[in-house]
């Protein structure tokens, strides 16, 4: 949780940036210190066309723990490996990251967030029965 990125501030504006970047990784949010990691476990693939696959799976973030559905691109597949690229538009609250912004009607922190992420897998028998990294 601590690679958090800031990519709506411009970089011509880092004071900005990484106030909020700082804010993000802090106890109101993510609270990178006592959970440094997010754990997604991919359940099951279901193949939808040649490089579009649906995955289900759980999230842990914050020690909360939800399913989660989403699709996966697959850019590179080998018998070794498959690397693909996933977005997941989470709402935060689910995960309780529940910090509210302000007071006023239009809440300065929006409800969803956009996890982007680069996927490695590898089969099982590689990396130990049982797993896939």
């Amino acid at each position: 949780m601590r690679s958090i990125q800031v990519t709506d501030i411009p970089a011509t504006d880092p004071a900005p940036r990484k106030r909020l970047r700082d804010h993000l990784v802090g106890e109101d949010f993510f609270h990178a210190a006592k959970y440094p990691e997010a754990v997604l476990f991919i359940n099951a693939v279901q193949n939808e066309n040649r490089s579009l696959h649906l995955a289900t799976g759980t999230l842990t973030m914050r020690g909360v723990t939800h399913p989660v559905t989403f699709y996966a691109r697959i850019w590179e597949q080998s018998p070794t490996r498959v690397r693909a690229n996933a977005t997941l538009r989470l709402d935060r609250h689910r995960w309780g990251v529940s910090y509210r912004g302000s007071a006023l009607q239009d809440d300065l922190v929006d409800d969803e967030f956009t996890l982007e992420l680069s996927l490695v897998a590898r089969p099982a028998e590689l990396v130990g029965a049982g797993s896939l990294r």
